[in-house]
């Protein structure tokens, strides 16, 4: 039905305007999205925009998901910061925001973002596999950090792919991850 929409929209040109709560539904018929908060606007954007950068933390956890770490700035580096996460991880994070050496940030990194390898880096965390689960094209696994963090992994599962178990991995940024940097004040 969503795609017949869509189709309908673009065949007679129209504009409509749709309020709804269904986040996959919003992300995929709208052209542009405005995620709202007690009757103001919080972002607005393509459904893309919305979902890779969004404005406020709020916006963040409003779509998709996405796993939260606690963090604090190290120093300020080309276009970012280098932020020593709590369990230990060093990141390079890209940011809209300024922040100030020592300042405690919450970090945000979508599932499809993050990989598991057998090794440990300075940017990846040791975690326990907890729970794996093949959901449609993806494997989702549940894991969770030295410091108590759950964290959600998803990575695309390819066909006799076994759900895995559990063990002890290393959990790091993926080559194209873009996480979010937010000030931990930011609601």
């Amino acid at each position: 039905m969503q795609i017949e929409i869509k189709r309908l929209q673009r065949q007679f040109a129209l504009t409509a305007i749709m309020v709804t709560h269904d986040q996959d539904e919003a992300m995929a018929i709208a052209d542009r999205i405005a995620v709202m908060r007690q009757g103001r606007i919080e972002q607005l954007g393509t459904p893309v925009q919305i979902y890779d950068e969004p404005a406020t933390l709020f916006v963040n956890n409003f779509i998709g998901s996405s796993n939260l770490l606690a963090g604090r700035i190290e120093a300020p580096v080309d276009g970012g910061y280098r932020v020593a996460l709590a369990n230990g991880a060093l990141w390079t994070v890209a940011s809209k925001f300024r922040f100030g050496a020592g300042e405690p940030v919450t970090v945000s990194v979508r599932p499809e973002q993050m990989l598991l390898a057998d090794e440990p880096a300075a940017d990846r965390i040791p975690v326990e596999l907890k729970l794996s689960l093949p959901i449609g094209g993806e494997l989702i696994h549940d894991v969770s950090s030295q410091a108590g963090e759950s964290l959600k992994v998803a990575i695309a599962r390819r066909p006799g792919m076994a759900s895995g178990g559990a063990g002890t991995a290393h959990c790091g940024l993926a080559g194209h991850a873009r996480p979010a940097l937010f000030p931990v004040s930011n609601p």
